[in-house]
């Protein structure tokens, strides 16, 4: 007899701990159906449509593995539709299992032939659960805590949440614009620094920036339009062709004045790193954010030059070499490399040291 699985749950995201128990159901049963469900109760941070697609691609691999919404139903019913032998439930600890016998003994009520199999993860990754994962989003470096917690793909997914709903709460500040316009801008946006040739200039330079503004918003004249231009300022690599589409969408996004249309303008053109700031505070805290990667630790930094390499592949060694070298040693000739005081007391001094580091590395090569 076929022996067919069903794992069902929120999976708002999907975990590795998830994933853990799939892999080990694939093995274990002839066909593992991943079951979407929906509790009437809760509000999602994912639809059920990006759920369904999360699990698909973290479980491509696994050939016996589908992934099926529960729909309204519960999933006994839904499981007995399916002719399904087993039911597999991961257990992460002793808490869990009141609840699991109470589910239990319901199901065997309705469906006897169906048995229940518990899978335990293991210790490394039994408490991780998905509302972990949600209740670490947004916190100083929670990237770096998220990322061990979920599959790379869904951590994309869980990164471009994140800024829908800053671009939301963006463009609720400025006067009403067309909110369908807004949800397409603002997928443009995500297409274009998640494309598979952003190796830096992507999602992370992105979140990066907006969140540091965060911390130095507060001295700024003008944050919202500090934001705005950041969401532009590296949508594409020519910096005339990122200026023309931030004001092109801000037409149809906002309803601001042309003089405010030129400040957009000029915050993104101040990002070349060659235009005059002109003591204007809002002008210093963007070039300022738009160079802070320069002080970031060590290992960060690396990251960094190993990503930049990457996005000009198309130039030889010999040419990045030396074009990277002349605009380090520029960097390095600045009276200070920062403008503000407080992004430069952050990372003045790191960003020599790495800057320096850097250079002596191009050298040997």
């Amino acid at each position: 007899m076929k022996k067919v699985a069903i794992y069902a749950g929120s999976f708002n995201p999907p975990t590795k701990g998830h994933l853990w128990v799939v892999e080990q159901a694939s093995k274990l049963f002839d066909e593992v159906i991943v079951a979407i469900a929906i509790n009437p109760d809760k509000t999602y941070m994912f639809t059920e449509a990006e759920r369904i697609k999360m699990f698909q691609e973290i479980t491509k691999d696994l050939s016996n593995v589908t992934v099926e919404s529960v729909g309204n139903r519960y999933l006994i019913d839904f499981a007995i539709d399916k002719n399904a032998t087993h039911l597999v439930r991961g257990i992460r600890g002793s808490e869990d299992l009141p609840t699991e016998k109470t589910i239990l003994h319901f199901n065997n009520e309705k469906a006897p032939d169906i048995q229940t199999v518990f899978l335990i993860p293991p210790k490394d990754l039994e408490d991780i659960s998905s509302s972990l994962v949600r209740g670490l989003i947004g916190y100083d470096k929670w990237r770096d805590t998220v990322e061990q917690y979920v599959h790379p793909f869904v951590f994309n997914l869980i990164k471009i949440k994140w800024l829908e709903k800053r671009w939301t709460k963006l463009m609720s500040v400025f006067p009403a614009g067309n909110k369908d316009v807004q949800q397409v801008r603002f997928q443009q946006l995500i297409d274009s620094y998640n494309g598979s040739d952003r190796h830096y200039h992507n999602l992370d330079h992105l979140i990066n920036c907006l969140e540091l503004l965060d911390n130095y918003k507060r001295y700024s004249n003008h944050p919202e339009m500090i934001e705005y231009a950041l969401w532009y300022h590296d949508k594409w690599e020519g910096r005339e062709d990122a200026i023309k589409l931030a004001q092109d969408a801000a037409t149809c996004l906002l309803d601001i004045n042309e003089d405010n249309k030129e400040y957009i303008r000029q915050l993104i053109q101040i990002t070349d790193h060659v235009t005059d700031t002109q003591n204007n505070i809002d002008f210093q805290i963007i070039k300022d954010i738009d160079l802070a990667i320069l002080g970031f630790p060590e290992d960060k930094y690396l990251k960094y030059t190993q990503d930049v390499r990457k996005e000009y592949s198309h130039v030889s060694d010999e040419l990045f070499k030396h074009g990277r070298t002349d605009i380090l040693n520029k960097f390095l000739a600045m009276s200070q490399i920062y403008q503000t005081d407080l992004i430069k007391e952050r990372f003045e001094y790191q960003a020599r040291k790495n800057i320096k580091a850097e250079i002596k590395r191009l050298s040997s090569t």
